[in-house]
Order: C-alpha cells, then sequence, then structure tokens
C-alpha cells in the first residue's frame, strides 16, 4: 500500500522512467517518495503503470485478506452461562456459573476531516481528490498523518468549517 515497500532501485526507475520525476541519483528512498509526492504521484496510479509496485500492491492484497488487527477490531465482553453436572447422594445437581467470553466485531476505520489550502486547482494523494470546489475530503487516520506531516497546503479541518463552506 505504499512506496515503502519498494527497493530504492526500482522506486528511482519508477519515478524517473514511468513518471519523469526529476530525482538525483544518489537521493534516498525519502527523498524519492517526496519527489514522488510533489509531483501528485499516488500509489494508485503507480500500481498501473508500474510492474514492480503492481506485484508488492497484489502481495499486499493477498496477505492482509481476511485479517482484522487490533486497530480495525472492537473487543465486547459477553457473559455466557458454563453449565456443571454432578452426581449426588440425593441424585444428579446442576450449577449454572456465569464466565465471560471475548467477542472481536470489526470497527470502523478512524477517519479524520481535511482540508486542502493549496493554489492548485485539484490535487490527488493516497486514493483522495482535493479540488478548488471539493477541498474538504473525510481521510483514514494513516493516511492523514502522512499528508500533514509531508505535504504543505493540507491541514485538519473541523466540521464547522466544511458546513460554513458548502452553506
Amino acid at each position: 500500500m505504499s512506496f515503502k515497500k519498494m527497493k530504492r532501485d526500482d522506486l528511482y526507475a519508477l519515478a524517473t522512467e514511468n513518471f519523469g520525476v526529476e530525482v538525483s541519483e544518489t537521493a534516498n528512498h525519502a527523498q524519492i517518495m517526496a519527489a514522488l509526492a510533489e509531483m501528485g504521484v499516488t500509489w494508485d496510479m503507480a500500481k498501473v503503470y508500474d510492474k514492480n509496485a503492481a506485484i508488492i500492491a497484489e502481495e499486499e492484497a493477498t496477505s492482509q485478506a481476511n485479517v482484522i488487527t487490533s486497530a480495525q477490531a472492537q473487543v465486547k465482553t459477553v457473559a455466557e452461562p458454563v453449565v456443571t453436572i454432578a452426581e449426588t447422594a440425593r441424585g444428579v445437581s446442576v450449577e449454572v456459573e456465569q464466565q465471560p467470553v471475548v467477542v472481536v466485531a470489526p470497527a470502523a476505520p478512524e477517519v479524520i476531516l481535511l482540508k486542502m489550502e493549496r493554489d492548485n486547482p485539484s490535487y490527488q494523494i493516497r486514493g483522495h481528490k482535493f479540488t478548488r470546489d471539493n477541498p474538504f475530503a473525510l481521510v483514514k487516520t494513516e493516511d492523514a498523518s502522512y499528508i500533514l506531516e509531508h505535504i504543505d497546503g493540507f491541514k485538519q479541518a473541523s466540521p464547522k468549517e466544511a458546513k460554513e463552506f458548502y452553506g
């Protein structure tokens, strides 16, 4: 799901050959990723135009299928009865005891409202498109962290801001 899993040389080839990004031959992994982000190249675009990125994306999809992580789960404790049957001199005795059982259910991903304050007419990053007409987007927490840390011109917005913008 990210350029981070690509080897440096493969990432360099992706940037220079597939997207025409000007990057120094001595640039490190982080510098190449920054140059790609600056040019608006997303992981979704890379998966389409680069065979190495497509292979990594397919491996990630296969390894993450049917896996619920602790961040995606809500844990609830439910009492479930335990029945004990014992023979006594008077006959059979039945005892019912409550035991807690842990139930794991998938949780909705946490999202953050971001606003683009760049002068670009539109900007796409990590599968999210921001435009002058629609500068707000609900973004997963991990994507929002990346965008806020690495891309200038974005900020966390309040619902009130979005409501005022859209009327």
